[in-house]
């Protein structure tokens, strides 16, 4: 059977749609750890080293805006902040965990490459040296 690929506009491929709703300097990171389960907002910082208070919590805003993940305050002597997946943001949770292998996989695969590459450069270097050394004697 054939498959019949009909034109689309880039506003209306559902692969950029989700890649817009996830993408962010941290986003990503902050699914990734929530996918496991909650984490208050204090863990989250730590766990996203680089970010800045303020842009992590703008990515945290959008993410609770698209509903991707819920916020819950507990109130006391200090203000708790919980954040966790949305019953909807747990149907990402598949897609990150798959990512995430893929993204592994892919890290392995471009470093045996790197490395293939080095020694293939060092055995071309030691033919050239070689090379180089009988056209002296002669």
């Amino acid at each position: 059977m054939k498959i019949v690929r009909l034109p689309m506009r880039l506003e209306d491929c559902p692969v950029k749609t989700t890649a817009d709703v996830i993408s962010g300097k941290w986003k990503t990171l902050v699914l990734y750890y929530l996918k496991d389960g909650p984490i208050r907002f204090g863990q989250l910082k730590r766990l996203t080293q680089g970010a800045s208070h303020k842009v992590l919590t703008e990515q945290l805003r959008e993410l609770e805006t698209d509903g991707i993940i819920t916020r819950i305050e507990t109130p006391g002597k200090t203000l708790k902040v919980e954040y966790s997946l949305s019953e909807h943001g747990q149907t990402l949770a598949p897609i990150l965990s798959l990512m995430a292998k893929w993204g592994a996989e892919f890290r392995n695969r471009k470093a045996v490459a790197a490395t293939e590459m080095d020694e293939l450069s060092a055995a071309s270097d030691k033919i050239s040296s070689k090379i180089y050394e009988l056209k002296q004697k002669r």
